[in-house]
C-alpha cells in the first residue's frame, strides 16, 4: 500500500502553533517520522492515498514503531519536506497531491482540491523525482474549509 513519507523535514512557522500532539488511530501501526498523516475521529494515521487529502494533518514528526512505542505523536502542521515526486518539472508555487497508488507527490490538476502542499524549491530540470514542498494544513481548505465563520453560523 503506498504512503507518502518526507525525506527531510524543515520546520517553519511558529514553534508552537505549527505543530499539534495527537493519538494514533491504531496503538500497533508502524508510523515513521515524515509519514504524511490523516485524522478521523479516533486519532491519526498514515495517508494512503490522494481521496484522504481533506482529512490530512500534517507530517509525523516522531516515531513510533508498535504498540511499545509513544502512542501521542508530535505533528507538523506547519513545515518545509522534501518529498519524492513523479518525474516532471516544477515551479515555485505550483500546487501537488499525493499521486494515487503511488509514495510520491505530482502536479495538481487545474481547480485541484486534493493538494496536500506547494513547491518551495525543485530541481530545474523536466525530469526532477524530488522536490521540496511547502506544507501548511491550515491554508489547505481540508479539515478547515475555508469561507465557514469559527463558532458556527
Amino acid at each position: 500500500m503506498p504512503e507518502l513519507k518526507a525525506k527531510s523535514i524543515r520546520q517553519m512557522g511558529d514553534a508552537v502553533y505549527g505543530r499539534l500532539t495527537l493519538p494514533k488511530t491504531t496503538a500497533a501501526e508502524a508510523i515513521k517520522k515524515g509519514h504524511f498523516l490523516r485524522k478521523s475521529s479516533e486519532g491519526v494515521t498514515k495517508m494512503t492515498n490522494s481521496n484522504q487529502w481533506n482529512t490530512f494533518v500534517g507530517v509525523s514528526a516522531m516515531q513510533s514503531d508498535d504498540a511499545k512505542g509513544p502512542q501521542s505523536l508530535l505533528v507538523y502542521a506547519q513545515c518545509v519536506v522534501v518529498v519524492p515526486a513523479a518525474s516532471a518539472q516544477y515551479s515555485f508555487g505550483e500546487a501537488v497531491s499525493f499521486e494515487h497508488g503511488e509514495d510520491r507527490v505530482e502536479k495538481a490538476t487545474a481547480g485541484n482540491q486534493e493538494a496536500i502542499g506547494w513547491v518551495w524549491e525543485a530541481d530545474t530540470g523536466a525530469d526532477a523525482t524530488e522536490v521540496k514542498i511547502m506544507v501548511d494544513v491550515t491554508k489547505l481548505g481540508g479539515l478547515f474549509p475555508a469561507g465557514v465563520a469559527a463558532g458556527g453560523t
